[in-house]
């Protein structure tokens, strides 16, 4: 089942692909939506067009194969406090799989959403993601099923339909992260 892909590895990427997700994430420009209140996390778009990261992914996950969206985003909790509210996430579409991947049996679409965490928070739980039972539990409740604490190159994969949220973010760690999509190739994970 989905649920049994709940995966943390910690040293997740090479270090020098970290340094260049560094790099690649102070020269992107901020995704500023003018009808959005503030929530204190800035949002910025990369691609990973040489599925670099998706290999490191796919190592750092073993006998697991996967596919990573290449399409993907930085989140960096700047506000006081930020913390994202329990949400699910939704699935993206496969299209960007061209014809050479035509003859394999695949998903229509993502199934987990990935998280690599870029910095350590260090406060406890500070800027945790939570999975949760419902979207209606409380994150900062003893709740949570899972509690994963940002480490820098910690990765954590876990299906898209998996309520969570990410706890606030304490005044003296700053909390930054890669986020994005994919699916295992093995197609029974729906």
């Amino acid at each position: 089942s989905a649920e049994r892909r709940v995966r943390v590895v910690d040293d997740a990427v090479p270090e020098a692909l970290l340094a260049e997700l560094d790099a690649r994430r102070l020269a992107a420009p901020v995704c500023v939506d003018p009808a959005k209140p503030s929530d204190g996390i800035e949002r910025r778009h990369f691609v990973d067009a040489d599925a670099r990261l998706e290999a490191a992914m796919g190592a750092a996950l073993g006998a697991l194969p996967v596919c990573v969206a290449p399409r993907a985003k930085f989140l960096e909790y700047v506000g006081r406090r930020a913390e994202m509210r329990p949400h699910i996430d939704l699935a993206k579409s496969v299209a960007w799989l061209d014809g050479t991947w035509a003859g394999n049996k695949h998903r229509p679409s993502t199934s987990h959403t990935w998280i690599l965490y870029l910095s350590d928070c260090l406060a406890p739980d500070s800027g945790a993601t939570v999975l949760l039972d419902d979207v209606r539990d409380d994150p900062s409740s003893r709740a949570a099923r899972v509690v994963v604490v940002p480490r820098r190159n910690r990765l954590f994969v876990f299906p898209h339909r998996t309520p969570h949220a990410a706890l606030p973010v304490a005044d003296a760690d700053h909390k930054v992260i890669a986020r994005g999509e994919l699916f295992f190739w093995d197609f029974d994970d729906r």
